[in-house]
């Protein structure tokens, strides 16, 4: 008579926790800073959703411009993010438009340029398809590196054409060219014959 095995399932006792998962819970996290000019009724709202929704990532840094211009890179809080860039204190930067970085192409690329030298990752949380990380991001990066080059050659173009005299400055130019070749006397009216007076006649001895 055959014997009936009965199998049991044995539970795998659990790892002991180590010391070491700190840091790979360290390691796992994604330094997020995020920046905002002239923000908007609801940008805040719409960051931190984006923020929470990517695992691993956790706001260290946020910084605001309230009234600075789009046009111009001195703004004391895109400084900020540059200082803790460059200081590799965040990993990734999030902006709801990307032009809250700057309205200027040039500057934008600079910007751009800058950042992703610095390893920090460029996200638009109202656009998430710009992410300088994916390949679509990347093409849309140097998109505006050629849109800045065009205008940086329009502007020097431009610089130019102002230091180059216009059609009349250029006729002043040739008339006081002419006048001061053939002399002020040769510029003057000739003249006529009733205008000259005969030399008097000295007596003959």
């Amino acid at each position: 008579m055959e014997g009936k095995v009965s199998t049991m399932s044995l539970a795998t006792p659990e790892p002991p926790s180590s010391p070491r998962t700190t840091d790979q819970q360290a390691q796992c996290t994604v330094r997020v800073g995020s920046y905002q000019r002239q923000p908007e009724f609801g940008e805040d709202e719409l960051l931190n959703s984006y923020v929470a929704s990517q695992p691993g990532w956790q706001v260290r840094l946020h910084c605001t411009d309230h009234y600075a211009s789009g046009a111009t890179m001195r703004r004391p809080g895109l400084q900020r993010v540059l200082k803790a860039a460059r200081s590799g204190e965040i990993d990734v930067l999030v902006v709801c438009h990307i032009h809250n970085l700057s309205r200027s192409h040039l500057h934008l690329t600079q910007l751009l340029s800058e950042l992703r030298s610095r390893s920090v990752r460029v996200v638009s949380a109202a656009n998430p398809s710009f992410d300088t990380e994916t390949p679509f991001g990347a093409i849309l990066a140097c998109a505006l590196d050629v849109i800045a080059g065009i205008e940086r050659d329009g502007a020097r173009e431009d610089r130019r054409t102002l230091r180059r005299p216009t059609p009349s400055a250029r006729a002043s130019i040739r008339r006081a060219v002419a006048t001061s070749a053939t002399g002020p006397l040769m510029a003057t009216t000739p003249p006529t014959p009733s205008s000259i007076r005969p030399a008097p006649q000295r007596g003959v001895l």
